[in-house]
């Protein structure tokens, strides 16, 4: 039972301690406590407007990708589905693709060697195969080969 009294005692040492310490800067002023502990109120107005902005400006671009990446799923559907050719569905990606920050330069990077339509072409061939090739592999394999076909009438 040595602790209890220990322990007791540490804590009246530090309530002592921020009791005197309370004292000291109630003793200098107020305008000295009130800059000491808390920011002017047209400071903390301030910063709650650039949070509200920086967030605005957030959730602005979190529903811009949500539409582009729907966009592109849509346009990704339309290729398997023989809707359209690789050519438009590069047509119909690159306005998307062009406004991603990075992107332009994440898909030269990516398929270095490739003009940026034929690395849209890659990726394009490349999203439809992460979105289908976990189906039935008689539907997917032919529609590879197509767009694999298409690819090759490019370069």
């Amino acid at each position: 039972m040595p602790g209890l009294p220990i322990g007791m005692a540490l804590g009246m040492f530090l309530l002592r301690f921020l009791w005197l310490g309370s004292l000291e800067f109630s003793e200098a002023g107020s305008d000295r406590w009130t800059t000491f502990s808390s920011p002017s109120a047209a400071h903390v107005n301030v910063d709650w407007n650039q949070i509200h902005e920086e967030r605005h400006k957030l959730e602005q671009a979190k529903v811009e990708l949500r539409l582009s990446c729907q966009a592109l799923d849509h346009i990704t559907v339309r290729l398997v589905v023989a809707d359209i050719t690789l050519a438009q569905a590069v047509e119909l990606a690159e306005p998307l693709l062009r406004r991603r920050a990075g992107f332009p330069g994440y898909l030269t990077t990516y398929w270095s060697g490739l003009s940026y339509r034929q690395a849209i072409a890659r990726f394009l061939i490349q999203r439809a195969e992460n979105m289908y090739a976990d189906t039935d592999p008689s539907f997917w394999h032919p529609t590879l080969h197509r767009l694999e076909r298409e690819y090759a009438t490019w370069e």
